[in-house]
């Protein structure tokens, strides 16, 4: 995949990396990972890494990911996490309130040097490509195959 992105062809590319803890967890791929960060713009691509647990960040040098991120979605955090993650970014009482208490949807949004609290109200289609619930299979075939 990335000698694909490092062939940079023009074409904007986007590698998504969904349970990053498993690579953070291994010294050797938490430390191409970053890298992967720190020089994917360089190739004309972004990188959206998505983990459950900040604390999977904080080990093996992972703080240089979530501080070089342009945007941050943070969902509803654990005590534990909101700590940590108040510290980090700076957050203020009313933020670590949000992100304590967020609702399905829910999230504070890091963009730049802003920072706002959002809902996202998807439609069915939306939804449904996004649920990872097995009895909800059949339905996307169903709907993907009328668009």
């Amino acid at each position: 995949i990335w000698n694909k992105i490092k062939r940079n062809d023009g074409k904007r590319r986007l590698l998504i990396v969904d349970e990053a803890w498993q690579l953070m967890r291994n010294e050797q791929s938490a430390t191409y990972l970053i890298g992967v960060a720190k020089i994917a713009r360089k190739f004309n691509a972004g990188l959206s890494i998505i983990s459950q647990n900040v604390e999977d960040f904080l080990k093996n040098n992972g703080e240089g990911i979530i501080t070089n991120a342009e945007m941050k979605v943070l969902l509803r955090q654990s005590n534990a996490d909101i700590n940590k993650l108040a510290q980090l970014f700076g957050m203020s009482a009313s933020e670590q309130g949000f992100v304590r208490s967020a609702g399905k949807g829910e999230a504070l949004l890091f963009l730049g040097g802003n920072r706002t609290a959002v809902q996202v109200i998807a439609d069915e289609l939306e939804f449904l490509l996004c649920d990872t619930s097995p009895e909800n299979r059949d339905i996307i075939e169903q709907m993907l195959g009328r668009y």
